[in-house]
């Protein structure tokens, strides 16, 4: 499956998109600091997916770390929020696909653990072709 047509990347692109354009309206001394670095997390969460949906073996490596640099950039985003550098209106709309990404990542993990569990478990128990 081509990564753009997931769900969980087109959420964590609307995100980044949506921070962009809010970091924008920030205060020139937070919009350099703060705002690019809340940027490279998400980039970083995007980079993350590509590479979890590129090879079977990697998702479990690649997952795990799309979810760190979330929980990065929701330091970030709770820090524009404590400098005011947001609207309440940017904070519920931010706070949302935050949570969406974040809830898409959480299944997506746990789907891949139960399949990679499921698949060992096949194996164990003999479940293997007979070869003569």
């Amino acid at each position: 499956m081509n990564y753009e047509n997931l769900p969980v990347y087109k959420a964590a692109y609307d995100l980044l998109l949506a921070v962009y354009r809010r970091t924008a309206h920030m205060q020139r001394g937070y919009r350099y600091t703060l705002g690019e670095e809340a940027k490279r997390a998400l980039q970083e969460v995007i980079s993350c997916i590509y590479l979890a949906n590129l090879r079977d073996e990697g998702k479990l490596v690649y997952i795990p770390r799309a979810r760190d640099f979330l929980v990065r950039f929701k330091v970030l985003f709770r820090l524009m929020e404590s400098l005011h550098q947001l609207s309440e209106r940017d904070v519920v709309v931010l706070g949302d696909l935050v949570a969406d990404v974040s809830s898409q990542l959480r299944k997506w993990e746990t789907y891949v653990r139960a399949a990679q569990s499921k698949s060992r478990g096949a194996g164990a128990h003999g479940c293997e072709t007979n070869v003569k």
